[in-house]
Formats: structure tokens, sequence, C-alpha cells
């Protein structure tokens, strides 16, 4: 059987290497873009069955207008949503109006969006989110002051990619993906993901240090 293909559009390295790191090593032929150019020439020249799509990408084309480009180019393409910011109704309107299949809120829990990817390329899925799936969603990552927000999502990308990094290295443990390695080889994966998480730490140090300035 064909796996299916995934393409990940996440300008955040850690965050992306983990995401694609946990796909691949699920059945799903995976490749990723760091950029909304790089995503939408993906798009075009390899044709993948489902988009995960950060909409807080930076550079020239941010999530919002990587997706009105797909649009445009193929209005049937499956394409899930990552945010952690926040979005009023007139965004979610228009996130629900492209014809997005699901909306998963940051930090990002792996299994659970493996579940809404499986979903979405399943026989099941009764069609494009609605705006209230949408709003329900997002309710959790709607619920603080606007005064917190940038501070909440550095907070949320930077916790997030220290609990991906572990996450993921304890999951394949479990389902015996390192099994065929040799000691070396687990040793020199543990090392890299003990190198993420303390270099993760320290950008929580520094983002303390200008919060207490």
């Amino acid at each position: 059987m064909e796996k299916p293909t995934l393409l990940v559009v996440n300008d955040q390295k850690d965050q992306c290497d983990c995401i694609c790191g946990y796909f691949s090593e699920r059945n799903f032929s995976v490749v990723k873009a760091m950029t909304g150019i790089d995503a939408l020439v993906l798009v075009r020249n390899r044709r993948p069955d489902i988009v995960l799509l950060d909409f807080s990408l930076g550079g020239i084309m941010d999530g919002r207008n990587v997706l009105s480009e797909i649009r445009v180019y193929d209005q049937s393409l499956k394409v899930i949503i990552i945010t952690g910011g926040i979005l009023d109704e007139e965004e979610i309107q228009e996130i629900v109006s492209l014809g997005v299949v699901s909306l998963i809120p940051k930090p990002i829990d792996l299994p659970g969006l493996e579940t809404a990817v499986r979903d979405s390329l399943g026989t099941s899925r009764k069609g494009p989110l609605e705006l209230e799936e949408a709003k329900a969603a997002l309710r959790n990552v709607q619920s603080g002051g606007i005064s917190l927000i940038r501070l909440r999502h550095k907070l949320a990308n930077i916790c997030n990619d220290i609990s991906a990094q572990c996450e993921l290295y304890l999951l394949n443990a479990k389902e015996g993906f390192y099994k065929d390695k040799n000691c070396q080889e687990r040793l020199d994966m543990a090392v890299a993901v003990i190198n993420s998480v303390l270099d993760s730490t320290l950008k929580l140090a520094e983002l303390s240090r200008k919060i207490t300035v």
C-alpha cells in the first residue's frame, strides 16, 4: 500500500524536524518546507495528500497567504492549520471558508495530531471544518488576555519544542524503533535530544531575563 504524502510547513526547525520524524516513523512519506514559497512549490511538484500548515509562519508569506494560494491551485487539497496565536472571529471565518479539515492548537500533542491527520485522510471525515468546530478547537488557546498573547506564544513554542523532542524519543523507544540500532547509535540519538532540550532551555532562560528586566 502506498504511503500517504504529508507536507509539513513550519519555519521553526526543531518543531518541523520533530513533526517530520514522528510521521516518518509511522508509515508516511514526509516532505517539509520552512518558507511559504517552498511550500507552494512542493504542493505543485509533489502533490501531497495533506498539508500541516503553521499559521504563524514567518517570512514573505504567512500561513494565511500560503493557504489562500493553495486554494487558487487546488480546492480539494486537505489542509490542517496549526496555531498557537490568538485568532479573532474574522480570521477563524476566513480559515474555515478556505476549507481546512482541522485546526490544531499549540503546544502540539503529537498522537492527537496523528489522529487528526488519519481521520482527515480516511473515509469517515464529513468534510471541511465548520465554524463552530474551529471555535471549539481554539477555545483553550484564546482564553488568555490580549496583553499576554505574544509572551504566551513564545513560551508555548519553546516548551512545545522541549516536550515534542522528548515525547518523540520516548514514543519511538516504546514502539521499538531503536531496537535495530547499536549502542553508539542509540547514545548519539539520546545526546541529540539532550542537546536540543538544552538549547530550548537556554531560550527559556533568555526569555525569562527579558521578562524580569
